[in-house]
């Protein structure tokens, strides 16, 4: 099966691998889908992190 790109739709793709995952990279309009998967990376997950984004925490306000 040919990888088509998701924003021209052509077929003059490059399948590369990145992070363990295979990305498309369109050579007629430039589209490159590793940096999708840079920018999701960017979560913090430690407790510190979970605890500052808490609204039901007393004594504070949501943030949102």
């Amino acid at each position: 099966m040919k990888e088509l790109c998701p924003i021209c739709s052509s077929n003059n793709v490059v399948v590369e691998k990145y992070m363990g995952s295979m990305c498309i990279v369109c050579r007629d309009c430039g589209y490159d889908e590793k940096e999708d998967l840079d920018s999701s990376a960017t979560f913090k997950t430690n407790q510190k992190a979970k605890a500052e984004n808490n609204p039901y925490k007393s004594g504070r306000k949501s943030k949102f």
